[in-house]
C-alpha cells in the first residue's frame, strides 16, 4: 500500500495543512529512509500549475479551447521528454484544467443555447482525455479516469440452466384446477436430438377432469415414456434389468420456483421440446408505439383473440430501451432531493425513443418486429446515435430475444419479411460506420435465423443517399428491397439473390418526387411495387427475375398509399389515407376530412373495391394483412371511430367483409393523455390456443442451447480487442460466431497464463466474466479496429490496471507512485447551472488528485518519516487529534486498497 498518497491527498482535500508540514524539522536519516529514498530518483520538474500566469482573460481562454480538435497535447510543450508518469500527470492537469475553465465558463452563462455548446464541447474533451488515459504512459502512477479497479469486469448475460426451462407459475395451490382449460385440448409435442425426433400426441380428455399442474405433467410425462429406445434391428432396447429403454429423457415437473405453482421441462438428455395445440383458433397481432408531451414511452403488442368480432384484445408485451445517460442524470438529482414523507420519489429510469415499423409472425407462433432504437436495450450497447432492433417474442408475449445492428452508424429499421426456409430478413437505412465500411447514406439488408444469429448483412451502396422503405422476399428466396434514391428524386428496386448477390436494380423516375412505399410477392410469384411517382401513386406488377418487365399497372390517383397485403387467392389489398374518392366500385363512402382506405384490387390488375373507414375527423391506415378470407386494417384516428377516444390519436382495427368490403368490426385502442403511434398488425393463425395456460407458448419451449455471446449482445463474428500482461505483446482475442462466456474465458486464460485469474461467476444479475492480474503485474486492455471492437460490447473500457507486489517484510514501507482515481466515470450536463457546479466540484476533485499523483514521485521528509515507521513528526509528538485522524485515514486506505 501506497500510505503517501493517501496522506497527500487527504491534506490537499482537507486543507489540513499540519498533515503536509509534518517532518518539516530537521531529521537523521536513518538506513530505512536512506533505503526507501533511493526509489525517488526522478530529476526535478516544475509542474505546470506551479507559477503559471494566465493572462489572456478567460472568454477568450474558452473560446480557444471549443476551437480544439483535441483537449489532449501530449505532443506539446516538450512532454514527450518528460519521465512518463510525469509527462501523463502534466498532459491530464492541463486538459482538467481546461475542462474546468469549461464548467466555470457554463456556471456563469445565462443563455441556455450557449451552455448547450460548452456541454457538447466539454463531453469531446471528456472523452478525448478518458481515451488517452487509457493508454497513457505509465511506470510508477496509475491515473484512472474512474475508480481505481483491480480487475476487469464485463457485463451479465442471462444465462438459464442448460438443461431446464421454466414456465411461468400459474397458481397459489399446487391442486388448483387451471384456469382457462376445457379439458378438451389436445396438444402436439415434437421432440428432437441430433437426426432423431418424435411427434406425439396428448388429449387432455384422456386424463382426470378438471385438468390441474399435476395430472397434465402426468399424462404427458406417460406420453413420452411410452416412445421406447430401439435398436439397429428394429426391436426395442432394455437396460440392465431387462426393462425396455425409453427414448426420450425429457420430463415435465411441477414446481414451485417462481414463487407459484407451474411447470418446468427437464431436458437432461439435451432433447429440445416443441409444443402447439390442435384445432386452436387464430388471432391478431397488433404493435404501437406511445408517446406523451412528445416523449416516446415505448411499444406496447396486444393481441386480438377473437378476430371476427374483434372484442377480446390483452396486452401480451411492453417494449422500450432506456436512456444510459439521462438515467444516470436522473439518478444523481434524485439522490440529492429531499425525500417527502408520503410522496413517491420521481423515477429514476428514463425511456429513450424506441419504435416499430413493422410486424411479422411465424408458423410456430413467434412475433418479429422491426424498428429502431435510440437507447440501450438489455445487454444490447447502443454504440451509435440509433440502431435497428430486432425482437422476436414468443406467443405469449415474453422476449424470446432481441439484436441491434451493433455498428457505430446511425441506424434506422424500416421493413420486414420471412424467408421460405424461415430465416427473417430485415431492411434498413444506415449512415456512418458500418462494421468498418464508411456510409454516407444506403440501403442496408441483414437476415436472422429464428434463434437470432445474424447470417449476413449487406451495405447497398450508391452515389448519393438512399433510404429503405420496403423489403419482400421471393419463392426462390431472392430479396427484394426498395426505397428512395438519389437524395430522395428517384424510385429504386434492388434484385438480392438467395446468396446475397445483388443481381438487379431498376430506377424509376418520373422528374418529380418518387419513391417505393411497398413490396410484396403476388400469388403468381411475380413481384408488386406501391409507388408514388410525382403525384401519382400506382401498383406495379413485375417479372420476379426481370425488374424491367412490366407485367401490369393499376393507377390509383393522388392517395398516400403506404401498405400492401395479398390473400391466398392472389388478391391485393392497398391500403393509406385519403381525401378525395379512389378510382374503383365503392364499397361505402367517405366520412369527411381526411379517411383511412383499402382498395382491393383483383389479382389480374382489372379492376378494385375501395372501402373507406373514418369519422369527421382524421382517419388512415398503417398495416394491412389478410385472415380466413377478410382484410384487417390497422391505424389511426383523431376521432370516435370504434367508441370515444381515449389519447389525442388512438389506434384502431377494422375487420372488411370478404365479400361486400363493408366495414363489418372495429376496435379502438388508445390512452389517455397520450399518441398512439402507426398501428402495425399480423395474422397470428393458431395464435388464440392454451398453452399460456400451462405457462407455456407456441415453438420451442426448452432445449434452446447454450448462452452465446452473439446472441445475447451486440457482439459479432470477428470482432476483436487486445490484451497485454506487464510489457508483453498485447495480443489479439477475437469473438468466434459460436462464442460464449466460458469459451472466451477459455482464451483468456490460454493467453495470460499465470499472470492472470479469469473467471466467469454466475449470480442473480447473470453470467460474467473477470480478470483478476497476479500480484506485481500488470494488465493492459486495448480496443478492436475501428467499427470491429468488442470492449464496448462487452461492456469493459480500455485501460490499465496493476496488482500490488507483495511486500517483503524488509522492503521500504514506503514507495513513489501508486494508483489514483479522477472519479471521472460519471454523468456531467453543463446545460444547467446546477449541472455545471456540480461538474467543476468533481473537476477541483480530480486536478486535486493528479497533483498529488504528481507528487507521490519526489521525496520529501513527510516520506522520510514515514519510511522509518515512526511519528510523522520530527523530534516532536502528534498530537491526540492528528493521531485518531491519521488512524481513521489509514484504516481507510487499507479498506480501500491503498
Amino acid at each position: 500500500m501506497n500510505l503517501t498518497n493517501g496522506l497527500i491527498g487527504l491534506g490537499l482535500l482537507t486543507g489540513n495543512g499540519s498533515l503536509l508540514a509534518l517532518g518539516q524539522t530537521g531529521t537523521i536519516e536513518t538506513r530505512a529512509m536512506r533505503d526507501a529514498k533511493k526509489a525517488f530518483n526522478l530529476a526535478p520538474t516544475t509542474p505546470p500549475w506551479a507559477g503559471t500566469s494566465k493572462n489572456a482573460p478567460v472568454s477568450v481562454r474558452v473560446s480557444q479551447i471549443m476551437k480544439l480538435a483535441s483537449l489532449i497535447d501530449s505532443g506539446q510543450s516538450g512532454s514527450k521528454t518528460l519521465p512518463e508518469d510525469v509527462q501523463t500527470s502534466f498532459v491530464a492537469f492541463k486538459a482538467l484544467d481546461r475542462l474546468k475553465l469549461l464548467a466555470d465558463a457554463a456556471m456563469k452563462a445565462e443563455s441556455g443555447a450557449v451552455r448547450g455548446k460548452l456541454d457538447a464541447a466539454f463531453q469531446r474533451g471528456l472523452v478525448d482525455l478518458k481515451t488517452y488515459l487509457s493508454d497513457a504512459p505509465s511506470d510508477k502512477v496509475t491515473l484512472a479516469f474512474g475508480q481505481v479497479q483491480r480487475r476487469f469486469e464485463t457485463l451479465k448475460i442471462d444465462a438459464p440452466p442448460l438443461f431446464e426451462t421454466l414456465g411461468k407459475g400459474l397458481s397459489k395451490t399446487r391442486d388448483a384446477p387451471l384456469a382457462d382449460l376445457t379439458g378438451q385440448e389436445v396438444f402436439t409435442l415434437s421432440i428432437t436430438r441430433g437426426t432423431q425426433s418424435s411427434q406425439l400426441r396428448v388429449d387432455l380428455a384422456a386424463g382426470p377432469q378438471p385438468p390441474t399442474l399435476d395430472s397434465v405433467a402426468d399424462l404427458i410425462n406417460a406420453t413420452i415414456a411410452n416412445v421406447k429406445m430401439t435398436l439397429p434391428d428394429g426391436s426395442i432396447a432394455l437396460d440392465e434389468n431387462g426393462e425396455e429403454r425409453r427414448k426420450w429423457e425429457t420430463a415435465f415437473i411441477v414446481t414451485k420456483e417462481t414463487g407459484s405453482w407451474g411447470l418446468k421441462i427437464t431436458t437432461p438428455g439435451g432433447e429440445q421440446v416443441s409444443m402447439d395445440q390442435e384445432n386452436s383458433g387464430d388471432s391478431l397481432v397488433l404493435a404501437a408505439g406511445l408517446s406523451r408531451s412528445g416523449s416516446a414511452e415505448g411499444t406496447r403488442v396486444m393481441r386480438l383473440d377473437n378476430p371476427v368480432a374483434l372484442d377480446t384484445r390483452m396486452t401480451i408485451a411492453s417494449l422500450s430501451a432506456i436512456d444510459s445517460r439521462a438515467t444516470a442524470l436522473a439518478v444523481i438529482e434524485g439522490s440529492e432531493r429531499v425525500t417527502v414523507p408520503g410522496v413517491e420519489p420521481a423515477p429514476t429510469t428514463v425511456a429513450a425513443a424506441f419504435s416499430v415499423n413493422a410486424v411479422v409472425t411465424a408458423n410456430d407462433g413467434g412475433t418479429y418486429l422491426i424498428g429502431t432504437t435510440e437507447g440501450e436495450i438489455g445487454t444490447n450497447r447502443l454504440a451509435g446515435e440509433r440502431d435497428l432492433v430486432l425482437t422476436r417474442l414468443s406467443s405469449e408475449g415474453a422476449i424470446v430475444w432481441q439484436k441491434t445492428l451493433g455498428t457505430k452508424a446511425d441506424v434506422t429499421g424500416a421493413a420486414i419479411s420471412l424467408a421460405p426456409n424461415g430465416d427473417i430478413v430485415i431492411a434498413g437505412t444506415a449512415r456512418g460506420n458500418v462494421d468498418g465500411t464508411e456510409s454516407d447514406g444506403d440501403m442496408l439488408v441483414a437476415r436472422f435465423n429464428s434463434a437470432g444469429r445474424e447470417l449476413s448483412t449487406t451495405l447497398i451502396r450508391a452515389i448519393g443517399q438512399d433510404a429503405a422503405h420496403a423489403l419482400t422476399v421471393g419463392n426462390d428466396g431472392s430479396i427484394y428491397v426498395a426505397g428512395q434514391t438519389h437524395s430522395g428524386a428517384d424510385a429504386t428496386i434492388i434484385r438480392i439473390d438467395p446468396n446475397g448477390v445483388s443481381r438487379e436494380r431498376r430506377l424509376i423516375d418520373s422528374n418529380g418526387n418518387d419513391k417505393i412505399s411497398a413490396l410484396a410477392i403476388a400469388g403468381d410469384g411475380s413481384l408488386l411495387a406501391l409507388t408514388r411517382e410525382g403525384s401519382e401513386t400506382f401498383v406495379r406488377k413485375l417479372a420476379a427475375q426481370d425488374l424491367t418487365a412490366e407485367l401490369g399497372v393499376y393507377a390509383l390517383g393522388d392517395v398516400d398509399a403506404r401498405v400492401l397485403a395479398i390473400s391466398d387467392d392472389g388478391r391485393i389489398a392497398v391500403g393509406g389515407a385519403t381525401t378525395a374518392a379512389i378510382n374503383g366500385v365503392q364499397a361505402n363512402s367517405l366520412s369527411g376530412g381526411r379517411d383511412g382506405f383499402v382498395a382491393r384490387i383483383e389479382a389480374d390488375m382489372s379492376a378494385a373495391r375501395i372501402s373507406y373507414i373514418g369519422t369527421a375527423a382524421d382517419d388512415q391506415v398503417d398495416s394491412l394483412t389478410f385472415l380466413n378470407g377478410d382484410v384487417y386494417a390497422g391505424g389511426r384516428t383523431t376521432g370516435d371511430l370504434a367508441g370515444p377516444r381515449a389519447g389525442s390519436i388512438d389506434g384502431y382495427v377494422a375487420r372488411l367483409d370478404s365479400a361486400s368490403g363493408a366495414v363489418a368490426s372495429r376496435h379502438q385502442v388508445g390512452l389517455a393523455f397520450h399518441q398512439t403511434g402507426p398501428l402495425h398488425i399480423a395474422a397470428a393463425p393458431g395464435g388464440d390456443n392454451a398453452l399460456g395456460a400451462l405457462g407455456l407458448q407456441r415453438g420451442i419451449v426448452s432445449g434452446r442451447g447454450p448462452a452465446e455471446l452473439i446472441l445475447k449482445t451486440g457482439l459479432k463474428g470477428g470482432e476483436s480487442f487486445r490484451i497485454a500482461a506487464g510489457d508483453g505483446t498485447a495480443r489479439r482475442i477475437e469473438i468466434d460466431t459460436n462464442e460464449t462466456m466460458q469459451s472466451l474465458a477459455d482464451k483468456l486464460r490460454a493467453v495470460l497464463g499465470s499472470n492472470a485469474t479469469v473467471t466467469t461467476p454466475n449470480t442473480a444479475a447473470g453470467l460474467g466474466l473477470t480478470i483478476t492480474p497476479r500480484a506485481g503485474m500488470e494488465l493492459t486492455l486495448f480496443n478492436g479496429p475501428e467499427g470491429r471492437d468488442a470492449l464496448y460490447k462487452l461492456g469493459l473500457d480500455p485501460g490499465l490496471i496493476k496488482a500490488d507486489a507483495v511486500r517483503t517484510d524488509n522492503a521500504p514501507k514506503i514507495k513513489p507512485g501508486g494508483n489514483f482515481s479522477l472519479k471521472l466515470d460519471t454523468v456531467f450536463d453543463l446545460s444547467t447551472k446546477d449541472g455545471a457546479a456540480r461538474g467543476a466540484e468533481i473537476l477541483d476533485n480530480a486536478i486535486s488528485m493528479t497533483k498529488t499523483a504528481y507528487r507521490s514521485l519526489y521525496w520529501d521528509d513527510f516520506k522520510a518519516r514515514l519510511a522509518e515507521g515512526g511519528p510523522a513528526v520530527g523530534g516532536g509528538s502528534v498530537s491526540p487529534y492528528l493521531s485518531a485522524q491519521l488512524g481513521r485515514y489509514q484504516d481507510a486506505l487499507q479498506r480501500l486498497g491503498g
